[in-house]
């Protein structure tokens, strides 16, 4: 980067930036040459990070590519190339090398937040019953599952107490009086083009009040 581009006034009090984009299109004179160094950056965002991955194993490209059984030079010009030219062969070859494995996720574009963790909610559902589908098979297993299933289930717990923290107190949600709290309906989670709410409904306190009453009849 030239230094006649940047400003080299300095700052009292050090800003820190969470990007290098963010740092140049904010200390750069010429807000072209910030443009083209952002686009060049969002050009190679895989790229980078698979660069980023190998440095992290402690491999270099030549260690890469003998092991991909390819030239050096491919190598180099896969990693400083754009992410709209990686092949998906490359991609996969690199990552196996890595001891990574390739997964391709294909989401709506107008999906919103709340999808997104409807989404992993019931993803995590899935691999939970996969632990206890495993953990039938063995007792020492079972122990170790149960375990874990109760340290993730305090941590979800405090996450989303955190988040419901964040949003505001209780109290808040009694300036809603035409919706007790207790009466708000459930929410639905499943995945795309996956029926799975009868594993991630979550039921309000009436419906649970409704189910208790109706094993105390039965007992009666």
């Amino acid at each position: 980067m030239s230094q006649n581009k940047v400003n080299k006034k300095k700052a009292t009090n050090p800003k820190e930036y969470r990007s290098v984009s963010e740092m140049v299109h904010d200390l750069a004179e010429d807000k072209a040459f910030a443009g083209r160094v952002a686009r060049r950056i969002a050009e190679r965002n895989l790229t980078s990070h698979l660069m980023g991955l190998r440095a992290a194993a402690g491999m270099s490209q030549s260690d890469i590519a003998a092991k991909m059984k390819c030239t050096q030079s491919r190598i180099s010009k896969l990693e400083n190339g754009k992410d709209d030219d990686l092949r998906i062969g490359d991609f996969h070859a690199y990552a196996d090398v890595l001891g990574l494995e390739m997964t391709i996720v294909l989401l709506a574009k107008d999906r919103t937040i709340v999808d997104e963790v409807k989404y992993h909610a019931c993803a995590i559902g899935r691999r939970l019953k996969l632990l206890a589908k495993l953990a039938a098979k063995d007792a020492t297993i079972a122990k170790g599952v149960k375990g874990f299933i109760g340290e993730a289930a305090c941590n979800l717990a405090r996450i989303v107490e955190n988040a419901a923290n964040m949003v505001g107190s209780a109290a808040e949600y009694d300036m809603i009086p035409s919706v007790p709290k207790e009466d708000f309906p459930p929410i639905h989670v499943e995945s795309p083009g996956e029926k799975s709410q009868e594993d991630c409904e979550e039921k309000t306190g009436a419906e649970r009040r409704r189910e208790r009453e109706q094993e105390l009849a039965l007992a009666d």
